[in-house]
């Protein structure tokens, strides 16, 4: 399994453990996990303050230190709510063992585990005959809902990144590495749930590269398609349908073969821009 369907079924290991300890603490009362208010909050309030004790885990970027706690505050919550949808414990394993859950998204929205709802397929094309002499790819993996919150909070904020992030429907992702220079080239492949998501998302994902990006020259906006130089190269955006494609560190000429790659139409052309000599000239008779 990809990494997203790891996390997703550490998240119900962690969320059964606890589940379990939340039942056994209860058992004098006659009530159990299912009988409690939902366990979100809770769960947040007691191992987020045992995060705060923590001098490595609270000074660990916020990533990393959701990764960590996301198996115990998501994974009680899906526990809780699938408990909820069957006699007991009995039935959960039963449940779990023959259809455990493929992806963090699953885990955040249990109504969709219950619902038989799964990530889309996404695929990729392999950029090494694209890129420069020199590329190897170095990953190919899958972000997940989980993992796209997380790019999205570090430069847009929780509240932004909830809610955009939830409209995901699948992804795929590559780096490729130069291994002489080391740059690297990142390319990412992502379907969201409608066509009206994908261009909500456009906006969202703009400004999340303007930011991860303080150097710009040539900017190029257009309705579907953004893209400039930084100071490790190009970048791009382009969404087509529910779906969006960005690629980081390479040129257009690389981006415009991963479109064709793709069977996508052709991204806006580049303005032709002048020379800077020729404008410097006609500034000066200016």
């Amino acid at each position: 399994p990809n990494d997203d369907a790891l996390l997703a079924r550490d998240a119900v290991e962690e969320g059964a453990a606890v589940g379990g300890m939340f039942d056994y603490m209860l058992r004098d009362l006659k009530l159990n996990v299912r009988d409690l208010p939902d366990l979100q909050s809770a769960m947040e309030q007691i191992f987020g303050a045992g995060a705060d004790d923590s001098p490595k885990l609270a000074a660990a970027p916020a990533y990393i230190r959701d990764g960590i706690l996301f198996p115990y505050f998501a994974g009680t919550t899906f526990v809780q709510k699938v408990l909820r949808a069957g006699p007991g414990w009995a039935e959960f394993n039963k449940r779990i063992f023959d259809n455990p859950p493929v992806s963090t998204q699953q885990i955040l929205h249990p109504e969709l585990y219950l619902a038989g709802v799964v990530p889309r397929p996404v695929s990729l094309p392999d950029l090494t005959p694209i890129l420069p002499k020199g590329y190897k790819r170095l990953d190919e993996n899958l972000v997940g809902e989980f993992g796209l919150r997380g790019i999205l909070k570090q430069f847009l904020g929780k509240e932004r990144a909830d809610k955009f992030s939830s409209t995901w429907a699948g992804d795929r992702y590559a780096v490729y590495q130069d291994q002489a220079t080391k740059e690297v080239a990142l390319l990412f492949r992502l379907r969201l749930d409608s066509v009206e998501s994908a261009a909500r998302f456009f906006g969202q994902y703009s400004d999340l590269l303007e930011q991860k990006h303080s150097q710009r020259r040539n900017l190029l906006r257009r309705p579907n398609f953004f893209s400039f130089v930084g100071g490790d190269g190009g970048v791009f955006l382009y969404c087509v349908d529910d779906e969006c494609l960005t690629l980081e560190g390479a040129d257009r000429a690389a981006f415009d073969r991963t479109v064709s790659a793709l069977k996508w139409p052709a991204a806006p052309p580049e303005p032709i821009r002048a020379p800077a000599k020729t404008i410097a000239a006609v500034a000066g008779a200016d």
